[in-house]
């Protein structure tokens, strides 16, 4: 930081709006469909206000005006105080909001310091180091008023406040629209190969034949081994979990069992070749998971294993129940609980397509070279993206730093 600046305590140039806890029923109203709009932490997504995630909710005039003493007005900012920590939005217009749970309302001195100087002063590395060391809580982390108000900011002269926002605007502008090509040409990627992918199962040959999956296959359930005996889970054994349900080929797991757990039919193993598909459990959410084993694995309970036929080629029929489970919804139900869940009768009377032996190998060499393809676009856009947001807290830290230069910002 430049000698000239000063580091300022936020509570010598901010004001403060926490409602946090404040509920409809303790200000003596309820929520309601329309009227005045309640946010939370959770509509704070990527540096901005996301007011179509979360719950919809209201409150009529007379609860705002006891939750609220002053609309949101420009040059507001709001952070959130955890879940996650440090989440900071850019108020550009007057709103008229109660802002609830786990969120903080901040307003500048406008004769001391930009609100827009503060909000990209959270997302800088020099802050946030402040602010993270303020926080409490072991499993949520999250920060109280009375230790928000105690973090510093650098504080330059206002036009030199300006000329950094001017800088880091036009900056960020660029890397978002950079950003936003980049994640549309990921998903681009993604889509070819499921196209693709669709495209071979909804075209199929004449000389196909169409089973039942269960006339097929053969299943088989995992376990798990009771954690109360140690000598069950020091072994070498991959033991997947849903946790491990996140590739379509699997050698290795997060935990391992011994070869007692096994011998002790506390759980089985399933043989190279075998497919492993989660039954049972949130990890659906993201769609149905199913992964090919290249390394003899053991499984829990969440998860069956599928032993093909002779005249199955597993990875053929690997790829033919993704095409068949691309619309999820078509498979899954919820537990009692609201658990998500295949049920094996469904499962058992999935209809699968299937060409000679020779075709399937020949369909799945097509398909594996596609997809490694893929895969490689995918990394470099990753690492794109990588590499962009690294840009964003390069300019960050020198921004208040005191070293940043339109020159760092072309």
């Amino acid at each position: 930081m430049r000698e000239e600046w000063k580091l300022v305590a936020l509570n010598q140039l901010c004001e403060f709006f926490d409602r946090r806890g404040i509920t409809p029923k303790k200000l003596g109203g309820d929520f309601h469909d329309t009227g005045y709009r309640v946010i939370s932490a959770k509509n704070i997504k990527q540096r901005s206000v996301d007011l179509n995630f979360g719950e919809q909710r209201y409150v009529d005039k007379p609860t705002y005006e006891k939750w609220m003493n002053t609309s949101l007005l420009p040059d507001d900012v709001l952070l959130t105080s955890e879940a996650p920590l440090g989440e900071p939005a850019y108020i550009t217009e007057e709103l008229q909001w109660c802002l609830g749970q786990r969120l903080f309302g901040i307003r500048t001195n406008k004769e001391m310091l930009l609100g827009k100087f503060l909000f990209y002063g959270f997302q800088a590395p020099q802050i946030r180091v402040d602010l993270l060391s303020r926080a409490t809580g072991a499993t949520a982390q999250g920060i109280r008023k009375a230790e928000l108000i105690k973090v510093s900011t650098p504080l330059p002269p206002l036009p030199e406040q300006e000329r950094i926002v001017s800088i880091l605007d036009k900056a960020f502008e660029g890397i978002d629209k950079a950003i936003a090509q980049t994640k549309q040409n990921l998903a681009s990627a993604r889509e070819l190969f499921e196209s693709y992918l669709n495209n071979i199962f909804t075209q199929k040959g004449e000389d196909w034949v169409e089973k039942k999956l269960g006339d097929v296959c053969k299943f088989s359930s995992g376990g798990t081994p009771s954690k109360k005996t140690t000598a069950y889970w020091s072994g070498k054994i991959p033991w997947v979990s849903g946790k491990d349900m996140k590739r379509d080929r699997i050698k290795d797991a997060i935990l391992h069992i011994s070869e007692s757990a096994i011998a002790d039919n506390k759980a089985r193993i399933a043989k190279i070749g075998s497919l492993l598909i989660l039954v049972r459990g949130m990890g659906l959410a993201n769609g149905v998971a199913i992964a090919e084993l290249t390394a003899p694995c053991s499984f829990n309970q969440d998860i069956k294993a599928i032993d093909p036929d002779p005249e199955v080629y597993s990875r053929f029929l690997l790829f033919s129940l993704k095409s068949s489970f691309s619309d999820s919804a078509k498979i899954l139900s919820s537990a009692a609980h609201g658990t998500l869940k295949i049920e094996m009768d469904r499962l058992k009377v999935t209809p699968v397509s299937l060409p000679d032996y020779p075709q399937q190998k020949a369909i799945v060499t097509q398909l594996d070279a596609l997809s490694d393809s893929i895969k490689q676009l995918e990394a470099l856009y990753t690492q794109k993206l990588n590499d962009l947001k690294e840009l964003k807290q390069s300019l960050l830290q020198q921004a208040f730093a005191g070293e940043l230069t339109k020159e760092d910002a072309a």
